[in-house]
């Protein structure tokens, strides 16, 4: 039988920014108070400011590629993996 997963539990005991840098992902740039922005670690394509990381609503976005979420989605995404995996 699976194990239940707490999935809004780790979504608030982790930092997004904790998982950039685990994930060794630098260049981030403060652009104000809770704003963080970049080249997107998930395309690393166009567009150096195109990656925003809310850490007040702990969501990223990027503007080039349109990937964003939550925590969890930006591990999966870097895992190329599912959110159950």
């Amino acid at each position: 039988m699976a194990s239940w997963i707490e999935f809004a539990a780790i979504k608030e005991a982790v930092p997004l920014l904790q998982v950039l840098g685990h994930y060794q992902i630098s260049g981030l740039r403060r652009s104000g108070q809770d704003q963080w922005r970049g080249r997107c670690p998930l395309h690393g394509g166009e567009g150096r400011d195109a990656f925003h990381v809310n850490t007040a609503k702990q969501r990223f976005h990027c503007f080039s590629c349109g990937a964003g979420g939550t925590v969890l989605d930006l591990v999966a995404a870097l895992e190329h993996c599912g959110l159950r995996e």
